[in-house]
């Protein structure tokens, strides 16, 4: 599987703008500060007490952030900018969501950290709402299939692994990747952070060149810890 993740999980050199946005350490995201000013709706699956992601946003868009968490019954800060429904992120939520809100722009933003939920939702979400979203922000959760307490409730198999990233791949561009160092398990991560846009955005990029973490972007979700090296693709 080691070599499937390698292959799918290749980031190429897009010559945008990288941006953090969201707080030190964990909870801070990498973005491509493309067209912000322009989208027509930010969408935010998991929001637990952490808004610092959502109101960096706001620095860069005046449009509306849906937010969406099924665990907690309020937002720990509000801002004009924010709408937040206590509701899952599934894929026949976030359909409903759309078709709600903004059922014909393909001028849409995605940030989704839904510990694990991630894979049924993009496995079964129709391609067509999938292109809607100019730019994906994903924390993808056990990849490395590790059986804890933390995801004994997900049914990942490393077919729907594949099939999500080939899925993605196949109309996006992993532009950034980052590994999170919660878990320490070996040469690859089990949670790694991913950052996508669009391939009609971006003409032909070629593989990155350097490896990750970039310093001054990216930041251990550990402080404690090093973070991880990622440089396959090299």
């Amino acid at each position: 599987m080691n070599s499937i993740l390698r292959k799918e999980l290749t980031p190429f050199k897009v010559p945008i703008q990288k941006i953090r946005l969201g707080r030190d350490n964990d909870g801070g995201y990498i973005v491509f500060n493309h067209n912000l000013d322009k989208l027509d709706g930010i969408y935010s699956y998991g929001i637990n007490d952490d808004v610092s992601f959502d109101l960096d946003f706001t620095k860069y868009s005046n449009s509306n952030i849906y937010m969406y968490d099924h665990t907690i019954d309020s937002l720990p800060q509000i801002h004009s900018s924010f709408i937040f429904t206590k509701e899952a992120g599934s894929v026949n939520n976030i359909i409903t969501h759309i078709q709600t809100n903004n059922p014909d722009s393909n001028k849409l933003f995605l940030k989704m950290d839904i510990e694990g939920c991630e894979w049924e939702l993009l496995d079964r979400l129709d391609e067509k709402y999938l292109n809607q979203f100019e730019q994906l922000v994903i924390e993808f959760h056990n990849i490395q299939f590790i059986q804890n307490e933390f995801f004994t409730h997900l049914d990942i198999t490393p077919e729907i692994v594949e099939r999500v990233f080939k899925k993605l791949n196949r109309y996006f561009y992993m532009g950034h990747i980052h590994g999170n160092n919660h878990a320490l398990l070996g040469e690859l991560p089990n949670v790694v952070e991913c950052t996508y846009i669009r391939k009609d955005l971006i003409p032909n990029p070629k593989i990155e060149t350097i490896q990750y973490p970039i310093a001054g972007l990216d930041m251990p979700n550990n402080n404690l810890r090093e973070d991880y090296i990622l440089n396959w693709w090299l």
